[in-house]
């Protein structure tokens, strides 16, 4: 990385301080600043940076978690945490936008020629395009579908309790459920329509729970698996793999939220460029060794968690 540029993932201060590091003042003519030896400063708090870069900094705060300064040789680069070494930067310069996707006005500018260094020039120039495809970095990853217990169903065949709701005195929450009993395996199952920007990958699952009193023993092992069907598939579906997730209770009347599953595969092939409707089969393993719990647990809810790569489902 060049001695000259900073790069730096999630900044989210109001505040932009460079130290002077040299025995002799350093004059930014650009940004009409000059810094004594020793000393540090808040670009914020400057002029022209106040009236034109800091506009450009909020858009990209705005768009994508990267945000590009532009430094002087022997400047420092500080945030209110301390000072960001080389160690601590997450991007190189291949992570950034290249010329052509960097347009530079101010002064009649034109489309900038040097990469990365006219991308951070840019910056300070007040003028910067990130392209729809940077853009969409910002809102790639984990995400989640919080499914509760009363958009579930008991399976047709062995099904869970159907629903009820608990609640602890007459004057607090109602919190739906189904029950599971500790002596047959029974099941329940919910179904999701996966937008477009879904990666087509594995999803995850998380269990909230709760139990009764008159529990001597605590323990649940809980196990899911999902079918994914696009269109023209045909509905008489298998599940893929199941995965086991065990939680302990202990106490009357109090939520638990179990671990997040290890990545669940599903049977069926997702159609990104389209809906994928999913549909996810839950269970208590009573047959297990690990679940003694020896009373209902009343399954509140499942946060089912999955990866995008796309910003949005057009």
């Amino acid at each position: 990385m060049p001695a000259n540029y900073s790069f730096i993932q999630n900044y989210k201060s109001k505040k932009l301080i460079v130290k002077n590091i040299t025995n002799n003042p350093i004059n930014i003519g650009d940004l009409n600043v000059s810094i004594d030896p020793g000393a540090g400063i808040d670009l914020l708090k400057q002029d022209p940076i106040t009236k034109k870069t800091y506009r450009s900094i909020e858009s990209i705060c705005n768009s994508r978690d990267l945000e590009i300064y532009y430094l002087r040789d022997y400047i420092e680069f500080y945030t209110e945490d301390g000072l960001i070494t080389d160690d601590a930067l997450a991007l190189s310069l291949s992570d950034l936008p290249t010329a052509g996707d960097v347009a530079a006005g101010g002064g009649g500018g034109g489309e900038a020629d040097g990469g990365a260094a006219d991308t951070a020039a840019a910056l300070v120039d007040g003028d910067i395009t990130v392209t729809a495809e940077e853009a969409d970095k910002a809102v790639r990853g984990k995400h989640t579908v919080f499914v509760p217990a009363n958009a579930m169903f008991p399976r047709t065949d062995n099904g869970a309790g159907a629903l009820v709701y608990v609640q602890v005195n007459s004057t607090g929450p109602n919190f739906p459920a189904l029950l599971f009993n500790g002596t047959t395996d029974s099941y329940a199952q919910f179904t999701v329509a996966m937008p477009k920007s879904w990666d087509g990958g594995d999803i995850e699952v998380q269990f909230v729970w709760s139990h009764a009193s008159g529990a001597t023993a605590f323990d649940t092992v809980w196990a899911a698996k999902a079918a994914c069907l696009s269109n023209g598939n045909a509905m008489n579906a298998s599940f893929g793999t199941t995965v086991t997730i065990a939680d302990t209770g202990g106490t009357a009347d109090t939520m638990y939220i179990s671990p997040i599953s290890s990545p669940l595969t599903m049977s069926g092939t997702p159609d990104t460029s389209d809906m994928s409707y999913i549909v996810v089969e839950i269970n208590r393993l009573t047959a297990n060794a690990g679940d003694t719990l020896d009373v209902n647990a009343r399954l509140h809810a499942i946060s089912l968690f999955y990866t995008t790569d796309s910003a949005s489902d057009e």
